[in-house]
């Protein structure tokens, strides 16, 4: 899922803002969601400290009271880099502030004339840099699912049918339909064939036992889908 986080605390542009990211997303067909916060309270804080596999869209309002912008999007950058984040103020004094602090910043909206105009055109300049991502993009039910493929663990396919469950760091699961010849091609070369019907993540792998024939992850996640003709292939590339 999609998350757009709104840090402000003036209600007519948190508001506007809110209309505006619908207005963008009408055109286009995946799960998101619009998380409001007027102070940096507890939702806030679960969102920045959060491990799962949504993509996260920060538009921050520098002169918030008590905790500022720019304090926020340094709580961010200390998790991770990925996400991305739009700065909105009422003031161009605070630009220099921001590009100094290295925060990789998306943009620097002011709440000035054509401020709608500006702010539209930064959140779809933004969905399309989440698409840009590392990301295994696929449709099921109408609905469009965006997983970072390095949060994938290994992706099985089921006994039966056309679908396949792709098992990620979190724990959680999802269904998707393809081939495993497809996936290999579309995921890389830091995916393995360790199974007929089973790819495997190399960069998340702890350690492989050849002898009961378990591969366990990062995690602590721990599979058996390793065949008698995939071993020396698995040995020779993580031996790389």
């Amino acid at each position: 899922m999609l998350k757009f986080i709104l840090y402000e605390d003036d209600k007519k542009y948190m508001e506007s803002n809110s209309e505006i990211i619908n207005k963008v997303m009408i055109n286009h067909n995946f799960d998101y969601r619009i998380i409001k916060c007027s102070t940096f309270d507890d939702t806030l804080k679960k969102e920045i400290l959060a491990n799962g596999d949504d993509e996260r869209i920060y538009i921050l309002d520098i002169e918030a009271p008590k905790t500022s912008g720019l304090e926020i999007a340094a709580k961010i950058r200390e998790r991770n880099w990925r996400d991305i984040i739009i700065f909105v103020t009422n003031y161009s004094k605070y630009k220099n502030d921001v590009f100094l602090s290295r925060l990789m910043v998306l943009d620097y909206v002011e709440k000035s004339f054509n401020y709608k105009d500006r702010f539209l055109e930064t959140i779809s300049v933004a969905i399309s840099a989440v698409g840009k991502n590392d990301l295994l993009t696929y449709t099921l039910k109408h609905v469009v699912y965006r997983i970072p493929i390095s949060n994938i663990n290994y992706i099985e396919k089921a006994t039966l049918g056309k679908k396949s469950y792709i098992s990620t760091t979190s724990g959680e699961e999802y269904e998707m339909i393809s081939t495993m010849n497809d996936l290999q091609e579309k995921l890389g070369n830091n995916f393995f064939r360790s199974h007929k019907s089973c790819l495997v993540n190399l960069n998340n792998i702890k350690s492989i036992n050849y002898v009961e024939n378990t591969i366990t992850f990062l995690n602590g996640d721990t599979i058996d889908l390793l065949s008698v003709r995939c071993k020396k292939g698995l040995k020779k590339v993580c031996n790389k």
